[in-house]
């Protein structure tokens, strides 16, 4: 009898931990449904491509009124003089501040744009330049390069080779620009909305 008690016993011990998987499993199987679902929100790519084709669309309309904004001043005045180069903090806010209002651009995209102008505005302190190629300015800070053209005629043709879900609210997606030659890596951060928070161009 006592054995049959034992039995009937470890059956039911066995019984009630099956149930008590299976219910962790179902657990599981919901949790993991859960993230399918959040995930989904970044399986349409539209929202990305297009806030990056009008982002550097709007910088190509409005380049020249950024070139308007002077941030570096010094160097020549006359055959005669010149002045050290230097980096006008007030120009800065104004120049970023033109990016802040396009909604294209993450907080922490301003603060890094901003940061570079304000680190170069230190090194010109440390060591005066008169005349020349500023460092750190010797290329376009938006397109990332000497070659303007090139990144604008292709950047409406994008096509996502590839994506990388970082959080909910952050995202990495990688580009072909130009067949394998151009391509670029651009990471969105959720704020208000999708905005563009970091990226470079890769020349292959």
């Amino acid at each position: 009898m006592s054995k049959i008690f034992k039995l009937l016993l470890f059956c039911f011990l066995y019984f009630l931990n099956a149930c008590k998987n299976d219910s962790e499993i179902k657990k599981t199987n919901e949790n993991l449904k859960s993230i399918k679902v959040d995930s989904l929100k970044f399986s349409n790519d539209d929202e990305f491509r297009d806030i990056t084709i009008a982002f550097f669309n709007w910088y190509k309309l409005n380049n020249n009124k950024l070139g308007k904004i002077k941030f570096l001043k010094g160097g020549y005045i006359n055959e005669n003089d010149s002045i050290a180069y230097y980096i006008d903090e007030n120009e800065v806010n104004k120049y970023v501040k033109e990016f802040d209002k396009t909604g294209y651009v993450s907080h922490s995209y301003i603060e890094n744009l901003k940061n570079h102008l304000l680190s170069v505005g230190k090194d010109l302190k440390e060591e005066k330049i008169y005349d020349g190629v500023v460092g750190g300015l010797d290329y376009d800070l938006i397109t990332k390069s000497q070659d303007d053209e090139e990144i604008f005629s292709t950047i409406s043709t994008i096509k996502l080779i590839g994506q990388k879900i970082i959080s909910k609210d952050d995202v990495e997606n990688y580009y072909e620009l130009r067949k394998n030659t151009l391509f670029l890596k651009i990471s969105y951060t959720f704020e208000d909305k999708w905005k563009i928070e970091n990226y470079d161009f890769e020349y292959k």
